[in-house]
C-alpha cells in the first residue's frame, strides 16, 4: 500500500508552477521567458541532484519524497519531503533584496506550510538551512513532514 510517490511529486511540481514569484525567480537569461511547465525537468527536477553545466548561471528546484509506515495496521503513514534550492553564484541576487535561495524558499514556506491540498491535513518543516555546493553554487535544504497522511486510500495518492 501506501502513497504513489511519482505522481505526488508530479503534483508537487505543480503546486510550485503556480507561483508567479517561483515561476520568475527560476527564469534566466539563457531560458528567456517560458511557460511555467517549461521550468518542469529544466528548472525544477523530482529528484535531489542535478547535472550542473559550468557555463550555465541558473537556478533549480529538487525535490525528494520518503514514506514510512508509523501505525501497526498501515493506516497512516509519515512523508518527509526534501527541497533543495540551488543556485549559480551569478545567479543569487534578486531586486527585493534577498538572495535567490532565500526569496525562492521563503515562497515555498508560504506553498506548503500548513497546505491541506497536497494529501495531507499538515505539512510542517523540520528544517531549512544554507549550505555551499561547490565553488560556484549554494543551496537552501527544507524539509517538510507530515504525520496525518492517511496512506489507506482516502486520498488521490493511494494504492489501495
Amino acid at each position: 500500500m501506501g502513497i504513489d510517490i511519482g505522481k505526488y511529486k508530479q503534483d508537487l511540481m505543480k503546486f510550485l508552477i503556480e507561483s508567479p514569484i517561483i515561476v520568475e525567480a527560476l527564469q534566466n537569461e539563457v531560458d528567456g521567458s517560458l511557460n511555467p511547465e517549461d521550468l518542469i525537468k529544466k528548472s525544477i527536477f523530482p529528484y535531489l541532484k542535478v547535472k550542473l553545466v559550468e557555463t550555465e548561471v541558473k537556478s533549480y528546484i529538487l525535490m525528494g519524497v520518503s514514506e514510512r509506515r508509523i501505525t501497526r495496521n498501515d493506516t497512516f503513514g509519515e512523508l518527509t519531503i526534501t527541497f533543495r534550492v540551488l543556485s549559480h553564484d551569478n545567479h543569487m541576487d534578486t531586486d527585493y533584496g534577498y538572495t535567490r535561495i532565500d526569496y525562492i524558499a521563503e515562497e515555498m514556506k508560504r506553498i506548503f506550510i500548513g497546505n491541506y491540498k497536497i494529501g495531507c491535513k499538515t505539512l510542517v518543516m523540520l528544517k531549512n538551512e544554507e549550505y555551499v555546493y561547490d565553488e560556484k553554487h549554494q543551496f537552501r535544504e527544507m524539509v517538510f513532514r507530515t504525520v496525518d497522511f492517511n496512506a489507506d486510500g482516502d486520498n488521490e495518492y493511494g494504492n489501495s
